[in-house]
């Protein structure tokens, strides 16, 4: 029965440290990736016509800076917005964002399930087909 006991200790142990290594993957880094895109057609040919959509999450202690960004094919950027939201990373390594996604404009954040994965950030949202998209969050160098 103790080695029973003392079993169940060093479980619990390994998955608090394997959960805060994970936690520590993210606090204090930044992550992007692009999430969507639009070409709007024109008469005349247009080489700015188009745009993509990138996400960005830059995590602290207790919050996530979300931002959303637009680039479009000239490379002109604009921020259409910049939110801070609480966050937690849960059992099963989903990054839990306490989001408002009415502020957002969009419904992006409401359907986007994060998670961290061998210290990667997935996001997965449903899609109209039957699969499900996975974006692939690349970490910000240098942050």
């Amino acid at each position: 029965m103790e080695k029973f006991i003392l079993f169940l200790l060093f479980l619990s142990t390994s998955l608090i440290i394997i959960a805060q290594t994970e936690v520590d993957v993210l606090t204090d880094e930044g992550y992007t990736a692009r999430v969507g895109s639009m070409c709007v057609e024109t008469i005349k040919p247009d080489p700015c016509a188009g745009t993509e959509t990138y996400l960005t999450l830059n995590f602290e202690e207790e919050l996530v800076l979300v931002t959303d960004t637009e680039i479009s094919t000239c490379g002109s950027a604009s921020i259409n917005s910049k939110l801070a939201y609480k966050w937690e990373l849960m059992q099963d390594a989903e990054i839990k964002i306490y989001s408002n996604a009415e502020k957002l404009g969009h419904k992006f954040l409401e359907d986007l399930v994060l998670k961290v994965k061998n210290r990667t950030v997935i996001g997965i949202r449903p899609t109209w087909a039957s699969r499900p998209d996975t974006i692939v969050f690349s970490k910000i160098a240098g942050k």
